[in-house]
């Protein structure tokens, strides 16, 4: 099988494959935060089931490196979500944000 071996600054941060056919990928992002994140992430065909694999936070001279392997061993995912489970934490995840932007409003107002 293969296996996505990620390394962050010449250290291994985790090994993300499937026993099965899968799509695996590495993201990077940053926000209005100006922190920067990567993450690794997949795709079980056979099950439609999201991957995510547990990743650190980055900073600006990071150097994050990726290496296709054959191999029998990968760590497994933090995170196996069906689409239905994924859709009800990112409900859950954009009611909390607009919660704390309303409450940080009426602050605002209230100042």
């Amino acid at each position: 099988m293969k296996v996505v071996i990620v390394s962050k600054n010449g250290k291994q941060i985790c090994a993300a494959g499937a026993d099965v056919q899968a799509s695996i990928g590495v993201t990077f992002y940053w926000g209005k935060d100006n922190e920067t994140y990567f993450a690794v992430g997949g795709l079980d065909v056979a099950t439609e089931e999201n991957l995510d694999w547990k990743v650190p936070k980055l900073k600006l001279g990071d150097e994050v490196t990726f290496r296709l392997v054959e191999g029998e061993e990968y760590d497994p995912p933090m995170r196996r979500e069906t689409p239905q489970q994924m859709i009800e934490r990112q409900d859950k995840t954009l009611k909390r944000i607009q919660r704390n932007s309303k409450a940080r409003q009426r602050a605002k107002k209230e100042s």
